[in-house]
């Protein structure tokens, strides 16, 4: 019974009782206030607490160990293949049989042959009833010897004349070794005394961690000119893929911004994360393609660029709603996006390159039916005149606000054929940075960490091209890495040009 239902049907009631229902009145609503937002922070907290790889941006080793994830719910429909590689499929085995020749060969005969007198006869007429190929490494150290050598000329009156001496010093390290310092601080992601405890192990050298570190040095300025070409490079490509993550300097948090198009890849430390960074790393204030990236906002800053939003990232946050509010339109979604994605994909294999007006027309009108369903389900909050400011909207909202607002940007990958589904190809540039830190921990200063960087970017920049990565940092203390990285670059191959072909370390 209600406040003014009671007053009505007891209109004689003494003023004391009349303020007493007043107050009781207001305290009940008071109390339904409370229980309202603590039901809503308890909603959030187990939302939260529901956040793991699978649907959301964290990383799984952030996931608990102890925490059992759900079930996976693919929407895909089974294709009805079996797992591993298709009939039909070739294979590639070992690739280091199609670049060079066997070092040595050794022929097996039967025991019983040796030593019998008829061996001669049966070799000739032997034939290779199996092959096997072993492959090992051997750690030989190299001291070469450099004699300086010196003679009186007749033909120049006895005038003494003295050979050039190869080296700056009387002793000193070679290139080879540089190389290894170069490659175990970069691609095996070791630290500084790690290195040196390695080479000192291996080859009985004795090194000392400033050594190391001056290896590094000298192949980051002899990437000077490669880099700077590089990001010309970069800044020309007609689709790009930026990202960003986290690295500790000095104890300090630092950014490390990576951009790729797919081949070429440019990594850069700064202090800040958002537009700041971004334009000091110096690619995308001075870039006028595509970007295909997460719904970053500081993106949004650079006007001179087209926008594509990740779909990757906005499929874990549709799983996430699903799982967390129980409402069909965030299958619904997911449903759409793949049935779209997996059409694409029929089309291109067709040799196609778009939608037909009326395919895509259904499509469209699909998605903006689901969107339209998620806002009936999920109304703005009405605003609390107890608290100032607008109320939350809350993640359901948000994302299908963003959805609608966004809808271009996210359903680009299917107007535009040559964009991908997701930003993969950002993201794999940025897995070793975070394995390094997690390996070897912060860097110290900002030009280790720049080295590190500088030397990624060229081979993660190389590696489409299957060049072995010592041969790419000998190029480098060779002075001839730019050349030999434009050169690759310059031949059209529409495999490595794909914009996923981009492959893990």
């Amino acid at each position: 019974m209600g406040e003014d239902k009671i007053f009505s049907q007891f209109p004689n009631l003494p003023k004391m009782v009349v303020d007493f229902i007043k107050s009781l009145v207001a305290m009940i609503k008071s109390k339904d206030n409370e229980l309202t937002e603590l039901r809503a922070e308890n909603q959030r907290l187990k939302e939260r607490l529901s956040l793991d790889s699978h649907n959301s941006s964290k990383p799984p080793s952030s996931d608990p160990p102890d925490k059992k994830k759900p079930n996976p719910k693919s929407t895909r429909e089974p294709s009805g293949k079996k797992p591993g590689g298709q009939p039909g499929h070739k294979g590639h085995g070992n690739k280091l049989l199609q670049i060079r020749e066997p070092d040595k060969v050794i022929e097996h005969w039967p025991d019983a042959c040796e030593g019998c007198s008829n061996r001669d006869q049966c070799a000739s007429n032997g034939k290779v009833s199996n092959t096997q190929y072993e492959y090992d490494v051997l750690f030989v150290p190299v001291f070469t010897k450099n004699l300086v050598m010196s003679c009186c000329c007749p033909l120049k009156d006895g005038e003494k004349l003295i050979g050039t001496a190869p080296l700056s010093s009387t002793h000193q390290y070679g290139k080879g070794l540089k190389v290894l310092c170069a490659l175990l601080y970069s691609y095996g992601t070791v630290s500084y005394s790690r290195i040196k405890g390695l080479i000192e192990g291996l080859f009985g050298f004795s090194i000392s961690v400033a050594t190391v570190w001056e290896a590094v040095q000298s192949c980051k300025n002899g990437l000077a000119d490669t880099i700077e070409w590089i990001k010309e490079n970069l800044k020309n490509s007609p689709l790009l893929h930026p990202d960003e993550t986290g690295l500790k300097v000095n104890g300090k948090n630092h950014w490390v911004h990576g951009v790729t198009n797919g081949i070429l890849t440019y990594l850069s430390v700064q202090e800040k994360r958002g537009h700041e960074g971004m334009v000091k790393a110096g690619v995308l204030n001075n870039f006028n393609g595509m970007a295909m990236h997460d719904y970053w906002k500081s993106y949004y800053k650079f006007a001179n660029m087209i926008h594509a939003l990740c779909n990757v990232h906005l499929v874990r946050e549709l799983i996430e709603r699903w799982e967390n509010t129980k409402q069909e339109w965030p299958k619904k979604m997911l449903e759409l996006l793949f049935r779209i994605k997996t059409a694409k994909e029929e089309i291109i294999k067709k040799d196609g390159n778009a939608f037909s007006k009326d395919q895509w027309a259904e499509y469209k009108g699909e998605y903006d039916l689901i969107v339209e369903e998620g806002f009936r389900l999920n109304p703005p909050p009405e605003p609390n005149p107890n608290k100032r400011g607008q109320p939350a909207k809350g993640k359901s909202r948000c994302l299908l606000e963003r959805l609608h607002d966004r809808h271009e940007e996210i359903l680009r990958f299917a107007t535009d054929f040559s964009v991908p589904f997701g930003n993969n190809a950002a993201e794999q540039i940025m897995r070793h940075v975070k394995n390094r830190q997690k390996i070897s921990g912060s860097m110290r200063i900002i030009n280790g960490a720049q080295a590190y960087c500088d030397i990624m970017s060229y081979l993660l920049s190389i590696r489409s091209y299957n060049v072995n990565a010592f041969d790419a940092i000998m190029h480098v203390f060779n002075g001839t890495s730019r050349e030999h990285l434009e050169r690759l670059y310059s031949v059209v191959n529409p495999n490595i040009l794909a914009p996923n072909s981009v492959q893990p370390l």
